[in-house]
This record gives C-alpha cells, sequence and structure tokens, in this order.
C-alpha cells in the first residue's frame, strides 16, 4: 500500500515513521573546490550518527528553530571564536566565510534521508570559504573532530555517515556544488557574509544548546492506494 501525503506517495509504512528536520552544511575552498570533512566522535541511534564515521556538519532543528538559525548552530562542529594559539579570528571569518544564496539554502526542498527507523528532511547550505588554511578546534568538539580538507571524490571512499553520503551524493550529482562555486567567482554581488565581525559562535552555541530539540513528527496521509490495483 502507498499514501499521498505532503511529500509525494510513499510506503504506507512511512506514513507511521518518526520525522525529524535538520541541515547539512558543505563548505567548499573557493580554490580547491574541496570540502571540510569531520569525523564523528559519539554515537547517537535516533539520527544514525556513529563514533569514528566520517561526515559533514549534520544538525537537527531546535524547537521553533529557523533554517538559518539552524545553519548557525551546525557551523560549531567547524569554526570558533578563536584559534588554537587563543587569537581571535572571527572577524577574520566573517571576510572570508560567504554564501551565495538568498536565503542560504541551496536546493529548494529538504532532502530525505532514512536513519534507524527515522525520516530525517535535511535542508542544504553550500558555503564558501575564500581563506588561508585554519587550525581551529570547532566550538563542538566533544561531537566533532577535524580532518580537513578533502575532495569529494576521495569523501566518497571513506566510512561515511549515511546521511553524509545521500546528501553530499546528491548535492555533486546534481553538479549544485559546481554551480555555487561558478557563482561565487563570477557574481561577486550575490556574496553574502555568514558570520559578522562581533558575532560569538561560542556564545550563540550555548545559547542553542539551552534550547528543547524538535519533538518528532509523523508524516500525514491524505489518500490511501492499493498497490495491488
Amino acid at each position: 500500500m502507498t499514501v499521498e501525503s505532503e511529500f509525494g506517495t510513499i510506503p504506507e509504512s512511512e506514513a507511521r515513521t518518526p520525522v525529524l528536520e535538520g541541515v547539512g552544511i558543505i563548505v567548499v575552498h573557493e580554490r580547491t573546490g574541496q570540502m571540510w570533512v569531520h569525523e564523528d566522535l559519539k554515537d547517537r541511534p535516533l539520527t544514525g550518527r556513529k563514533k569514528g564515521q566520517k561526515s559533514i556538519p549534520l544538525e537537527m532543528r531546535k524547537d521553533g528553530e529557523s533554517p538559518r538559525e539552524n545553519i548557525l548552530g551546525s557551523l560549531a562542529e567547524i569554526f570558533h571564536d578563536y584559534d588554537r594559539d587563543g587569537n581571535h579570528i572571527m572577524p577574520q571569518l566573517a571576510r572570508r566565510l560567504f554564501t551565495v544564496d538568498r536565503d542560504w539554502l541551496s536546493i529548494p526542498y529538504p532532502l530525505m534521508v532514512r536513519e534507524n527507523g527515522t525520516i530525517i528532511l535535511c535542508d542544504m547550505s553550500v558555503l564558501i570559504y575564500d581563506g588561508p588554511p585554519f587550525d581551529i578546534s570547532p566550538v563542538d568538539s566533544s561531537e566533532a573532530h577535524p580532518l580537513g580538507w578533502m575532495d569529494v571524490n576521495s569523501f566518497f571512499e571513506t566510512d561515511m555517515r549515511t546521511a553524509a553520503k545521500v546528501t553530499v551524493e546528491a548535492l555533486h550529482r546534481e553538479g549544485i556544488i559546481r554551480e555555487r562555486l561558478k557563482t561565487y567567482h563570477n557574481n561577486p554581488s550575490l556574496r553574502q557574509a555568514v558570520f559578522t565581525p562581533d558575532f560569538s559562535l561560542q556564545k550563540y552555541y550555548d545559547d542553542r544548546e539551552r534550547k528543547r530539540d524538535m519533538v518528532p513528527y509523523v508524516i500525514t496521509a491524505t489518500v490511501l492506494h492499493n498497490a495491488a490495483k
């Protein structure tokens, strides 16, 4: 049996599946086209995260959070206000990290990822970094260990988190990453800084961690179909 839902035609069983929402971030270096990769340090069965797997930032949404707020929260898995030597680097990062998407989202719909009996609706944002190498321990260093820049094909050869594989593969296949890099180089007027010089990622992370995670919901079935017909 299949059903019609707000997400199109799906198996009837999925109409009873818990749904979560979140965002995936692909930070790409403007010169090399490589993306930033980390290693997950903790298991989280609900979202399929496993310790030791390679990933991009994938962050579940907090209750009432907008996609842009979700994106900022996810960047705690890469960046920090200070480098390892204690230098305040946010003003430099504010001049080096950009989006070319007006609403910061690089595709107009969330990708559907299935993980351990949960459906994750994942918005995607491709961000462009145009600065020199950085040596940063991320704000969220208990969950993400930085591995550095990696080309997409090399990433596909690693032991990847499923959600990272599905999302990166989709944007790579559709040429979204390449197109965002092209837009960055050819249309400077479309560049928007992600951070402001006085932004504190540590404070934002601390405030965000006090908020409640979104409560899973189930997909609403509108029409029931008999697959035998």
